[in-house]
């Protein structure tokens, strides 16, 4: 998988942060042994969010927020800490993953069980 299959964004244009993400994900995935990256090709980015802390009006720390995909998250727990260090080491920013569900509404869904 390259990028564009990474990076998950229904509706809209994926953000510069999203894209810069997304990449350093895959130079990441370009580095593990074949096995390593048939299982991480499925990993999916649905969203990135930068934070900012401010104490006193002014900025004292920034943050990443990496949504995956629910269904990728176990992949991504698996691989958390060499996932976490690749973007630190290239964005500088501290960096944390968490799971984004999409829940459809009773009226859409197929069967009972979804």
């Amino acid at each position: 998988l390259n990028m564009s299959t990474r990076l998950v964004t229904k509706d809209r244009d994926p953000t510069e942060i999203e894209t810069e993400v997304a990449s350093i994900i895959d130079d990441y995935i370009k580095t593990k042994k074949k096995k390593e990256r048939q299982e991480l090709s499925r990993l999916q980015v649905v969203h990135v969010k930068q934070l900012s802390l401010k104490e006193d009006d002014k900025v004292t720390d920034k943050m990443l927020l990496v949504y995956v995909s629910y269904p990728s998250l176990r992949i991504a727990q698996a691989n958390i800490l060499p996932l976490i260090s690749a973007i630190e080491k290239k964005k500088g920013i501290a960096t944390f993953f968490t799971g984004k569900r999409t829940i459809l509404s009773r009226w859409i869904k197929v069967h009972k069980s979804q």
